[in-house]
């Protein structure tokens, strides 16, 4: 073999078995030869796969033309008969109208820039002068997959979890409920950048806040503490609004509502507040009995009964179950009151229960009752013989009356009559 050519001997047998030789010698002419690979493993199968592309970026892939031939090659304008259509594209074209000379390279870059979900096939052409393959075709195949987008998801420790709602019912005025927690959880496939999270307005306070500014991964999540702390009675209203570069929930509001409920007060009520022992004969004695109940919402404290109004003679206390006693709402206690004169004619007097009610530090219980005689036996004389007047003659109704009674054995009190 010599540069430029081939060359060959050419040996050959007669019949009468002689062997002529021959040397022949062949000059080559030089052509191009070209060759195209790709930067996707196997660089060779003239087939560039993508795979899997977020719609709205881009992957690059090059292309590499080769010539391996022993002339120059000339490379026509690539893609103009086997054109390409979005979403591939040509970017920085090396190669077209290039003349490349033996083992010479050029390239191009082919860019897969999809803006839709689902599967994309193309293919383009690259022209050259090569004898034996004058286009070369590159195939293309990529898939165009869902954008990565935050998803929000707001939810709080109140059932139903995800009402975007946080009812705190009734609180009592001057005290805070129970902090609930507000959770924002990221069940997208990007961050999820989360902005300042404005303060609520009172009486609603965020006491905890571990989400504004924030940057939460997907699956992960942050929290808030949100508080009612009401100073009026009646009902409360606000908003919770947390932003988001959610796409589609930019801004999530989260009502918040609470009533102010009055402060739990005791309630003393005392049955009852005029105690009337009507007439009660003297040296004798009655009793009647008072009721203190606590008609409120909190403990009923009372303090010591008949100390700043106490009871004089010929009135008492017999039983005090009622004194320095923390009565539970609707709770009670009795007090025995006795009249006992000694004397004839009406009496009268009062006495204190105090206690914690605000609005009735001290009720007073006014009583009365009327000391009477005893009722006695009249001397009656004997009726003189013949008298027509018989036992009774000489006495008027009146004494008549009064003796019948204690005859029979009774006896007026305040209950009207009593047998004894």
């Amino acid at each position: 073999s010599a540069a430029g050519g081939d060359s060959f001997q050419l040996q050959t047998q007669t019949a009468n078995n002689s062997i002529y030789k021959v040397d022949f010698a062949t000059a080559l002419v030089p052509v191009p030869e070209i060759t195209v690979t790709d930067s996707v493993t196997p660089a060779n199968d003239l087939t560039i796969p993508y795979g899997s592309v977020t719609e709205m970026t881009s992957a690059n892939r090059t292309v590499t033309v080769t010539n391996d031939g022993t002339a120059n090659l000339n490379i026509g304008n690539l893609a103009t008969v086997d054109t390409l259509a979005a979403p591939f594209s040509l970017l920085n074209d090396m190669c077209s109208g290039q003349l490349l000379a033996p083992m010479a390279s050029c390239t191009t870059t082919v860019v897969f820039a999809p803006t839709a979900t689902g599967a994309f096939n193309d293919s383009f052409d690259i022209p050259s002068d090569d004898a034996d393959e004058p286009s070369v075709t590159i195939s293309l195949t990529g898939t165009g997959t869902a954008m990565p987008v935050p998803d929000i998801n707001v939810t709080d420790s109140i059932a139903p979890a995800d009402d975007a709602s946080v009812p705190f019912g009734s609180v009592t005025i001057n005290q805070s409920a129970p902090p609930a927690t507000v959770t924002v959880t990221n069940s997208g496939n990007a961050d999820l950048l989360l902005g300042q999270i404005a303060p609520l307005t009172a009486p609603f306070v965020i006491a905890d806040d571990n989400c504004s500014n924030a940057t939460v991964m997907p699956m992960m999540n942050c929290t808030l503490m949100v508080t009612f702390m009401p100073t009026v009675v009646g009902p409360a209203n606000g908003t919770l609004t947390i932003p988001s570069n959610d796409p589609d929930s930019p801004n999530v509001a989260v009502a918040v509502s609470g009533t102010g409920a009055p402060m739990p007060t005791p309630d003393i009520t005392v049955m009852d507040v005029a105690v009337a022992f009507g007439a009660v004969t003297i040296n004798d004695s009655s009793t009647q009995t008072v009721v203190v109940t606590n008609d409120g919402t909190a403990d009923l404290t009372i303090g010591t009964v008949a100390m700043a109004d106490p009871l004089a003679a010929p009135f008492s206390v017999a039983m005090d179950g009622c004194s320095s006693q923390v009565l539970m709402p609707m709770d009670s206690c009795m007090i025995d009151l006795t009249f006992a004169p000694t004397a004839t004619g009406v009496a009268n007097d009062s006495l204190d229960i105090p206690s914690d009610d605000p609005d009735e530090t001290s009720v007073t219980v006014n009583v009365s009752g009327t000391g009477s005689d005893p009722t006695v036996f009249q001397d009656v004389p004997d009726s003189p013989e013949g008298s027509d007047s018989g036992f009774f003659g000489s006495m008027d109704l009146i004494s008549l009356f009064a003796m019948l009674l204690v005859l029979v054995g009774y006896r007026r009190t305040q209950w009207g009559l009593r047998r004894v």
